[in-house]
């Protein structure tokens, strides 16, 4: 079987189809949180502030041009088929780079299918408000190819030659960090892989100088701007830099980027799988230095630590501390590399080291089904089973208030409909922010009557539960939606 995978073209076809299996849900008609809010507000003249003031403005360029264009919760599945398209495009890009650093094609493939099994993928590509993490991605890792290529053979190619590369390089670095700035990480791969499999270290080093340097351009570009357009800097955007950091990334980050796809699960299998995890890749780190100098041990140990650190260091440096599987697409790339090949490195007859990875592989794609599958069936569930809702209410006619209840964050847990909650982007329902309830529920009733100004006309408040009085309404028609009772309803159980 392995002999069909020799093939380049099979192995695209496997992760075309692949991608098709794992994502069929883009087609379902829903939206998660900042999803909401983006098409009900996308026309407004400040849309595109916040992402100027993150930093992020060819980012908000692009949605200020795409979101205008989507009336309907159901018009989202145009932008999540572009985010699959990018992701696509990324996993043949990671492919690439594999294969050129002398990657077994059967592993070179396994590692890419990880990626697009990986929470990160299952994110960017269904929650549209991240999909500019997924527009830099392919963008940063075809920059860095191209530089570090240029680092690798700056002997055997013209001075002018290398400029241009290195310029194009770095224009495209930077177009990366001003759609997504943790997208920009991807920049580093291709160096980790010479890193890992090759010898010529002073390219690493220069590589990596180029790529902090490019940060440093990005924050004197992204200052400018802001002084140029009058406006303060989001809170998010800001800098802090502490050693505390580093304990919560290790603790925070990289543990849990060899949780690889485990998110609905207990905390003992994700002790065991990480567990497992630090005692190959570990085994597989002493095997590449045991026969090297004490120095050169060091260095190794050392320059891999700042990979690590690289592949995560936007949200490493940023006051904004909270840990995100959006921002951990390189971080769980480079951990799933070093996994598959510390495995490829045992001293065990290849064709069992090949089943082993094969059953590891299975198990992880049948997780991301699984993972993709619960996200849609939450996020629609949700929105389908408050509209209905809200359409037989219609039949007695518009209403003039209308009060949300929202549900609490563990909801879902507390119901054990979830196993457990991981971060903000898994396991819990739309509205248990505050910025959803409103256009969730306008979104809904202009999709059920297709009229937006009369639509606009209605009032929306929103409460926690603990908030919430029967004073909260003063007329008649007024509405009281509460969505954990509707959401219980809708799988059958009395609330």
């Amino acid at each position: 079987m392995l002999n069909i995978l020799k093939s380049t073209y099979t192995s695209i076809l496997i992760l075309v189809l692949l991608l098709l299996f794992l994502f069929k849900g883009i087609f379902v008609t829903y939206a998660y949180t900042d999803g909401y809010e983006f098409i009900w507000d996308s026309t407004g003249a400040d849309f595109i502030n916040s992402f100027l003031q993150q930093g992020r403005v060819i980012s908000g360029w692009i949605n200020t041009l795409v979101y205008p264009q989507m009336d309907h919760v159901s018009d989202l599945w145009r932008i999540r088929g572009i985010n699959l398209m990018c992701l696509f495009l990324s996993s043949v890009l990671i492919f690439k780079m594999l294969k050129q650093n002398n990657i077994n094609k059967f592993h070179a493939l396994v590692i890419t299918i990880i990626f697009i099994c990986s929470p990160f993928a299952s994110i960017v590509v269904h929650w549209e408000a991240t999909s500019s993490t997924i527009w830099g991605y392919p963008v940063a890792l075809f920059a860095g190819d191209i530089v570090f290529t240029a680092f690798l053979n700056k002997n055997n190619i013209s001075k002018k030659w290398f400029n241009l590369i290195l310029y194009t390089g770095i224009l495209l670095a930077l177009i990366s960090l001003f759609i997504y700035q943790p997208a920009y990480t991807a920049f580093i791969f291709p160096a980790f892989l010479h890193f890992i499999t090759g010898k010529k270290r002073d390219a690493i080093k220069q590589f990596l100088l180029l790529h902090v340097f490019i940060y440093v351009i990005y924050f004197l570009l992204y200052k400018f701007q802001l002084n140029q357009l009058h406006i303060p800097p989001d809170a998010r955007a800001g800098i802090m830099i502490s050693f505390k950091k580093i304990a919560v990334f290790i603790k925070g980050v990289f543990l849990r980027s060899l949780h690889y796809n485990v998110i609905f699960a207990s905390v003992v299998t994700r002790v065991i799988i990480i567990t497992v995890s630090l005692l190959f890749i570990g085994y597989f780190i002493y095997s590449k230095i045991k026969n090297e100098t004490k120095n050169n041990k060091w260095n190794f140990v050392l320059i891999l630590a700042a990979f690590f650190i690289l592949a995560y260091l936007p949200n490493f440096i940023s006051s904004d501390s909270f840990i995100a599987y959006r921002t951990m697409g390189t971080i769980l790339l480079l951990s799933s590399f070093l996994f598959i090949s510390s495995i490829a490195s045992m001293p065990v007859k290849p064709e069992y080291i090949n089943v082993a990875i094969s059953v590891i592989v299975i198990a992880i794609i049948t997780v991301a089904y699984f993972n993709n599958k619960t996200f849609v069936d939450i996020q629609s569930k949700e929105y389908l089973a408050v509209k209905n809702i809200m359409a037989e209410k219609l039949k007695r006619g518009y209403p003039k208030k209308i009060a949300v209840i929202m549900a609490d964050e563990k909801f879902l847990e507390k119901q054990n409909l979830v196993p457990n909650i991981v971060t903000d982007e898994f396991g819990k329902l739309s509205n248990t922010v505050y910025w959803v309830p409103k256009p969730f529920v306008l979104l809904g009733i202009y999709d059920l009557t297709n009229d937006k100004p009369r639509t606009k006309t209605i009032e929306v408040t929103y409460f926690k539960r603990n908030e919430f009085s029967t004073d909260s309404l003063m007329r008649q028609n007024d509405w009281v939606l509460d969505i954990e009772k509707i959401y219980l309803s809708s799988n059958g159980i009395q609330p």
